[in-house]
């Protein structure tokens, strides 16, 4: 019994590890169905991760192509591949698009692309397109035309790049066009403007020119008169009469010399001849000349010494300073005005300042350009041709000086500006002058003169003839050759108008005379327009501008002689 009673205990034990290793496996098989679940979720999720991010990659890469052809559509641009070996040309955004051509008539090769060009333009589109295939360039540039089938010509401009293969053989090239029309119309409008503005201003000086020409010959034969009439006895009140009209006179002669100065500067015929001088002797010679003008409107003029020595041309040192104190005076109504020179580290500052209307700050630039009045809107002739500051601005750009302006509304104005002094402060010599000389020094001296002017040659014959010289006269060139058949001796002097009838040239008369005898030659002239300017001064003949001072003609005689 105890045996039989064991033996189903025995047997149990492997019923019991059937079950556990059925359990075992079945828990196995649970974990492996979780982690497959698992790794597909997790692949599930990184495939919609990246999905995701291509998606929005690719959202990304649209909008920038889409940024791209909008830049592209309003910049009037495209893009073009060519291969070099097929001889295709891809035009990836649409050539016609761009250059009007529709898809059917879309150049397919190079030399059909060429032949849509215009035909004077072709050239030097393959120049350039051949020096970058052969590599002399990295890229090229060109600009040329085509024709639009609504709106006609239209500029393009195409830039490029040529792509080489390791052996550097030209494979593909590759670029953008650019649609210019409105560039090049806009520059076509700029450079229309600025040639009529051009044409404008060559007109206003051959105006001036001539008019000027035209003014100096009768003020010309009058000063030349009025200079004779001077020398006369005459009595007080006639004299008086005989002043006013020389003051008249001398403000007339002034404005058209304004007018002359402008000319020369423009014709750039004046050329700075630099010295070492005495700069208050030139103050105060102004200073003598102004004071009568300055009294005759109640102002005090005050020139303090400046006892030094600049290096500067005094000529036009003085024209600035002239101009200045000039316009100074004339817009100063109470007070007065002050010119003042002294040392600084770096030069010689020369001030003119007065104690005037003043002017606006906003006005500065305006007051320096050619015909520029501030308070003078109706044009009064009186106050000049409002050209005294524009010879200040030219001249000092000439020299390299910067005219400074301080200015306060109703209280006055400064000009000021600086210049070299001398590196040796010693004493220079004065100038030699003429002036003094007796006019009876000319007496006994033969002079020929070529004029076409009768009242001036009249003027002249009597001037020269009251100081003693043996006139001999002709009108015009072709009077020269028998006019110097009758003399008995060369002349010593010749005195020639520049212009001369018949479009003769005072330079011809000089040419003719000389074939004789060297004989010293001034020339005269009225004429302002810049080119006879410059070719006058080239001659290198003396050069006097009309209307001419009886005092400096009488000066260039002794001068030639």
């Amino acid at each position: 019994m105890s045996a039989i009673t064991k033996q189903p205990t025995l047997e149990a034990g492997p019923v019991l590890d059937e079950d556990a290793a059925r359990v075992g496996v079945s828990e196995t098989e649970a974990a492996t169905d979780r982690s497959l679940g698992e790794i597909n979720a997790e692949l599930e999720r990184l495939v919609l991760e990246r999905t995701s991010s291509l998606a929005e990659t690719n959202r990304l890469l649209l909008l920038k192509e889409q940024a791209l052809r909008l830049a592209q559509h309003f910049g009037g641009a495209g893009t073009w591949d060519w291969e070099i070996a097929s001889g295709r040309l891809i035009w990836p955004d649409f050539y016609g698009s761009i250059d009007s051509l529709d898809e059917a008539s879309m150049p397919e090769t190079y030399s059909a692309w060429l032949e849509t060009l215009y035909p004077e333009d072709r050239e030097q589109v393959e120049r350039q397109m051949d020096r970058c295939l052969r590599g002399t360039e990295d890229e090229f540039v060109v600009e040329y035309r085509i024709d639009h089938s609504r709106l006609g010509m239209r500029w393009m401009a195409g830039r490029g790049r040529c792509v080489r293969d390791d052996a550097g053989k030209p494979v593909r090239m590759i670029g953008l066009r650019i649609d210019i029309t409105d560039r090049r119309l806009a520059e076509e409008a700029v450079r229309r403007a600025r040639d009529e503005a051009e044409r404008a201003n060559l007109d206003k000086s051959r105006f001036l020119a001539a008019a000027s020409h035209d003014l100096r010959q009768p003020v010309q034969a009058a000063s030349l008169f009025l200079g004779m009439l001077e020398r006369r006895n005459l009595d007080p009140e006639t004299r008086d009469l005989v002043g006013m009209v020389s003051s008249s006179l001398e403000g007339l002669r002034g404005m058209l010399n304004g007018l002359l100065e402008v000319a020369r500067l423009e014709a750039g015929i004046v050329a700075p001849q630099l010295r070492d001088f005495p700069v208050d002797d030139l103050l105060h010679r102004l200073a003598s000349e102004f004071e009568e003008q300055a009294r005759a409107k109640r102002l005090w003029l005050q020139v303090p010494p400046a006892p030094l020595i600049v290096s500067s041309d005094p000529l036009l040192l003085e024209l600035i300073l002239r101009n200045l104190i000039s316009n100074a005076i004339k817009y100063t109504d109470r007070g007065g005005v002050t010119v003042e020179c002294h040392e600084q580290a770096d030069g010689a500052l020369i001030e003119v300042m007065d104690t005037g209307r003043g002017i606006p700050k906003d006005k500065f630039i305006e007051i320096f350009e050619d015909f520029r009045q501030l308070d003078n809107p109706a044009r009064d002739r009186a106050r000049g041709f409002g050209l005294g500051l524009a010879t200040v601005s030219r001249v000092a750009r000439l020299m390299g000086y910067v005219i400074g302006i301080r200015s306060e509304l109703n209280h006055g104005s400064v000009f000021s500006f600086l210049i070299p002094v001398a590196s040796g402060h010693g004493i220079v010599e004065p100038a030699k002058n003429d002036t003094g000389r007796r006019h009876d020094d000319l007496a006994g001296r033969s002079i020929v003169v070529v004029e076409d002017d009768p009242a001036i040659l009249l003027a002249l014959e009597m001037l020269l003839g009251d100081w003693g010289m043996e006139v001999h006269s002709a009108a015009s060139v072709e009077d020269v050759p028998a006019l110097l058949d009758t003399l008995a001796r060369p002349p010593d002097l010749l005195a020639v108008d520049y212009r001369l009838p018949n479009g003769g040239s005072g330079l011809d008369a000089v040419t003719i005379v000389h074939q004789r005898w060297p004989t010293p030659a001034i020339l005269m002239t009225g004429d302002t327009a810049p080119e006879r300017l410059t070719e006058a001064k080239r001659s290198g003949y003396h050069l006097l501008h009309k209307p001419i001072n009886p005092d400096d003609l009488r000066r260039t005689l002794f001068e030639c002689l």
